[in-house]
C-alpha cells in the first residue's frame, strides 16, 4: 500500500516479471518490518486480493478504535475471525 504507484502493470518497469512463469533471475522485491523478511522474485501485486486490500484500508480505522461490527463492550468478540487476524498481522508488522 506504502508503494501502490510503483505497481502499475502498464508501466512496469521491472521486466513482466509477474508470476512463477517468468520469475526474475534475483529476488528483485524485498519486504521488511514484520517478523519474517521475505524477498520474492515475482512481482507481489497479483499476490494481493480485492479482500486483502479492503482490510489493509480498515486497518486505520482499527487503529482509531472503530471497529467493523459495533458491539460495545463485547464488540471484538463480534468481529469476523479473519478481520481480527488480519489487524493482528498487520498491527505486528506495522508497529
Amino acid at each position: 500500500m506504502r508503494n501502490a504507484r510503483r505497481f502499475n502493470c502498464a508501466t512496469c518497469e521491472w521486466g513482466r516479471h509477474c508470476d512463477a512463469s517468468n520469475p526474475a533471475p534475483f529476488k528483485q522485491w524485498i519486504i521488511e518490518g514484520g517478523p519474517k523478511k521475505i524477498e520474492l522474485d515475482t512481482c507481489p501485486l497479483p499476490m494481493i486480493s480485492d479482500y486483502s486490500r479492503a482490510l489493509l484500508r480498515l486497518h486505520s480505522h482499527y487503529r482509531a478504535g472503530h471497529l467493523l461490527n459495533p458491539g460495545g463492550r463485547t464488540g471484538l468478540l463480534k468481529q469476523p475471525n479473519d478481520y481480527l487476524e488480519a489487524m493482528e498481522l498487520l498491527n505486528s508488522l506495522m508497529g
